[in-house]
């Protein structure tokens, strides 16, 4: 899944976009699980600013194309356009 979204961002949103992936260990990143209402892994776009996250979406369909990397890419590469169109 990162690898794709990295892909995806490389491709299509070169220098807009930044993949992070958190473990949810430290007192930090378990706030942020709650935050973005977590239970398990998840992939999640936040606008952060100043260490602050300003806005965020869940993407909970990035599930259904799991099995099918050109879906999965069609569908980031959606929600990635969505996300940013709104900034």
């Amino acid at each position: 899944m990162v690898q794709l979204a990295q892909e995806v961002i490389e491709e299509k949103f070169p220098g807009r976009i930044q993949v992070e992936v958190i473990s949810f260990g430290s007192p930090k990143e378990k706030g942020l699980r709650r935050l973005f209402s977590l239970e398990v892994k998840g992939f999640v776009l936040a606008e952060e600013e100043s260490g602050k996250i300003l806005r965020f979406k869940h993407l909970k369909d990035i599930w259904k194309h799991f099995r099918d990397p050109e879906k999965e890419k069609e569908y980031l590469e959606r929600e990635f356009r969505k996300f940013l169109s709104k900034t």
